[in-house]
């Protein structure tokens, strides 16, 4: 079912020129039998005269929206507009990186916590699990860092096991923050990406030991 929740007109101002469009959150929910109903939403855009760029931005994770709708749209969570940072669940070991309940990533800028998009606006989620034949494999966040040119840097492990035959790697992520206050998040540049096996360079940038060894599941 989709159903639509809201609208804002959006008034920018490039040199002296202001364009002015408008953006329209539309909630899906998807329900299944036997399963709890799952929810996303859809960004769309319109221009000044009601024409509707075809291409929303997807999300699981809506808070960072809700102050450009004025309109608290997670009632469930939190009780002011904008992501709810006690509803965040920090990484063991690095609070500069939380997760929110549907894995979508936040990282640390100026003392809070906003979050990670797609490139495309849309919020993003690294977890992941799953079970093969004769093994495993994983990805999950390990890590964030600030870098002095207000860039910050993420750290996504990559992990599996066929038979006897185990492998780790890393992508070390480039993530540029955009906006300010409420309304900041970090988008992710996916061509500056760096994979590597070896972690060993990084990890005194991450304050962390990044180990080969392959964790069983569920360990």
């Amino acid at each position: 079912m989709a159903e639509v929740v809201t609208a804002e007109k959006v008034d920018t101002t490039v040199n002296n020129v202001t364009t002015r469009t408008y953006k329209i959150a539309v909630r899906e929910t998807t329900t299944l039998k036997d399963q709890q109903p799952s929810i996303n939403w859809k960004i769309y855009t319109t221009d000044a005269a009601g024409l509707l760029n075809p291409k929303p931005v997807e999300t699981k994770s809506i808070a960072r929206w809700e102050t450009l709708f004025n309109q608290d749209l997670t009632p469930n969570v939190g009780a002011s507009l904008g992501v709810d940072q006690a509803s965040l669940t920090a990484l063991t070991g690095d609070s500069d990186v939380a997760l929110d309940d549907d894995g979508a990533v936040y990282v640390r800028n100026s003392g809070s916590l906003i979050q990670v998009t797609d490139g495309a606006d849309g919020a993003i989620s690294f977890e992941s699990s799953e079970v093969l034949p004769d093994g495993f494999s994983t990805s999950k966040v390990v890590g964030a860092q600030a870098q002095d040119n207000g860039n910050i840097l993420l750290a996504v492990e990559y992990a599996s096991q066929v038979g006897d035959v185990s492998d780790k790697s890393w992508v070390v992520h480039t993530l540029t923050v955009q906006g300010t206050g409420a309304s900041a998040y970090a988008s992710i540049d996916w061509t500056k990406a760096v994979v590597t096996d070896d972690m060993s360079d990084y990890a005194a940038l991450f304050g962390q030991t990044f180990t080969q060894d392959v964790a069983t599941l569920g360990a």
